[in-house]
């Protein structure tokens, strides 16, 4: 099945803050928080409910803030019914298994909540209990410089018909100061894009095969503090 399909908004998260193609920026620095050493709060920028935030890992937290800034509070009901959840990353859960497998051998240092977050999907979990998303959920292990894989497979999704919408997210959340003590690659970056059926309206659409340039295109959206985007060429 061919079906149109546009970008509805594209957001940044990294050390830095968020940015996202509505123009929005958010400075950690200027906020005092400090995402790499897991002091993240939610700040009112970030806009909607956020009441269940403190009992989530910080990856989960990162992945939170990133949908937030791709504007999952506006979409209407019944696309919720059928807006999917793609995560790709390199790293995954591994912040909360290092974090929690470290708690084994501390006395008293056992975090049992922590556990449902070594399960690398429960982030996406989270969001759609969040927003109320119903469709499809898939998370992607992918090697680094590879987590164009995502955009490829929310566009797959939408093209076949089993959503028609969905939030891909490609990168993680694994600091260096956690990474390095077990000689792991620190990821600290999630690029996010919310995909939708286009509307009759809406021209021109994008290539259901492109998902690479469309990450890129994506990204350079984000650095440049744009506008709500246009849909690439």
């Amino acid at each position: 099945m061919n079906r149109a399909i546009h970008v509805a908004a594209a957001c940044t998260v990294d050390v830095v803050g968020v940015r996202n193609s509505a123009g929005t920026t958010v400075d950690w620095q200027q906020l005092d928080v400090d995402p790499q050493r897991a002091r993240i709060a939610w700040r009112e920028e970030f806009g909607g409910d956020a009441r269940a935030f403190r009992r989530l890992d910080p990856t989960t937290r990162m992945v939170w803030i990133a949908a937030a800034a791709c504007g999952l509070d506006e979409l209407p009901e019944p696309l919720r019914e059928r807006t999917g959840l793609v995560l790709a990353s390199a790293s995954g859960c591994l912040a909360a298994d290092l974090r929690f497998a470290a708690g084994l051998h501390v006395t008293a240092g056992i975090e049992p909540a922590l556990f449902a977050y070594t399960l690398p999907s429960t982030a996406l979990g989270e969001v759609a209990i969040r927003h109320r998303l119903r469709g499809p959920t898939l998370f992607l292990s992918v090697p680094s410089g590879r987590e164009a894989a995502g955009v490829d497979a929310g566009l797959d999704l939408i093209s076949a018909g089993e959503a028609d919408a969905a939030l891909v997210l490609c990168g993680g959340w694994l600091p260096a100061v956690v990474a390095e003590p077990v000689g792991a690659v620190a990821e600290t970056r999630i690029d996010a894009l919310l995909l939708r059926l286009a509307e009759a309206s809406a021209t021109p659409t994008i290539s259901p095969s492109d998902g690479a340039a469309l990450l890129e295109w994506a990204r350079s959206e984000t650095a440049g503090h744009g506008d709500r985007p246009a849909d690439p060429a």
